[in-house]
């Protein structure tokens, strides 16, 4: 019995032993796991102001990059009722020169028309009447008779 008594005495303080070195290790790993917690608190509170903050700057930019597109969507609107007055002006004023541009042929045919019935048609009725009178002139005082040889080269030289 003593020997078991020594026996168990051993093992007591090789467990005893044992014990102290588990209570060493969970103090170190508990004094590296609280270093460690430390430090990741701080990265999370880090990273929570860091979130914060671009919450914050994000949601400013949303709200500005809305009003800059409200903005353009109205300039946007308004040049594409500016362009479409535009067009609808041009379109009116073509509409008008093409009318003053068939007018102005309209007429300047009319005068053409008058011309000639008015001027040059007499025009060249009395050009006709002086050339019938200038051949009858010379027919009757005989001023360009053709001679035989003059009328024979002509007619060689359409032959």
């Amino acid at each position: 019995m003593a020997a078991a008594v020594v026996v168990s005495a051993a093992a007591i303080v090789v467990q005893l032993i044992l014990l102290f070195g588990t209570f060493f290790a969970v103090r170190e790993t508990r004094t590296r796991f609280l270093a460690l917690s430390d430090r990741v608190e701080s990265l999370v509170n880090l990273s929570t102001s860091f979130l914060e903050q671009s919450r914050t700057e994000i949601g400013e930019i949303t709200t500005r990059t809305k009003d800059l597109l409200n903005t353009a969507q109205a300039q946007m609107t308004r040049v594409d009722a500016f362009l479409d007055d535009a067009a609808t002006r041009a379109r009116t004023q073509m509409e008008h020169v093409e009318l003053v541009v068939d007018d102005t042929l309209a007429r300047f045919q009319e005068t053409s028309a008058v011309l000639q019935k008015g001027v040059l048609k007499p025009l060249r009725q009395l050009n006709a009447l002086a050339a019938g009178l200038q051949a009858a002139v010379e027919y009757l005082f005989n001023r360009h008779r053709t001679t035989v040889e003059r009328a024979t080269q002509e007619d060689e030289m359409f032959i």
